[in-house]
């Protein structure tokens, strides 16, 4: 039998702590180095990034990478183009101001969705159906700010 070693309370919240001080740190050098080479006249600069927590790890992920982001109460699961899931600690509503991204739409409160990653609707059921088979219910507000896009 295998004994469970007991980690102080503090040490834990410490490790959060600087977990967090370098997610920070690596998106806060991210958009310096875009706006460097937009300054530069680089013809590819750096594209948004965020850093995701999930499963103890953390992950550096492109927000074009998206293909939606899931409401699970107070938690989120982020669906990517690679087809992976990943499950996060953070609501939509924080993934929504930290992407900030002009092709990500908050179509119902349960979703946020990439509409580069659009392949269909079906209006009688409020769904969008997203590439690599996912699909997002749609309120009447989203509708309206999807057909906004056309």
């Amino acid at each position: 039998m295998k004994s469970i070693k007991m980690v102080p309370i503090s040490d834990y919240v410490s490790l959060k702590l600087e977990v967090d001080r370098l997610t920070d740190l690596v998106e806060d050098l991210t958009g310096k180095l875009a706006k460097v080479n937009v300054q530069q006249g680089a013809s590819s600069p750096v594209e948004k990034g965020i850093v995701i927590s999930s499963g103890g790890k953390g992950r550096y992920l492109k927000v074009s990478d998206i293909v939606m982001i899931k409401a699970e109460s107070n938690y989120s699961t982020i669906h990517i183009v690679s087809g992976e899931s990943l499950f996060t600690s953070k609501t939509v509503k924080y993934w929504t101001e930290k992407c900030n991204a002009p092709f990500l739409f908050r179509v119902h409160k349960s979703y946020l969705i990439n509409g580069r990653m659009i392949e269909s609707f079906e209006p009688s059921k409020g769904k969008i159906f997203l590439k690599g088979g996912h699909n997002a219910n749609y309120t009447e507000q989203g509708r309206k700010m999807l057909m906004g896009l056309k």
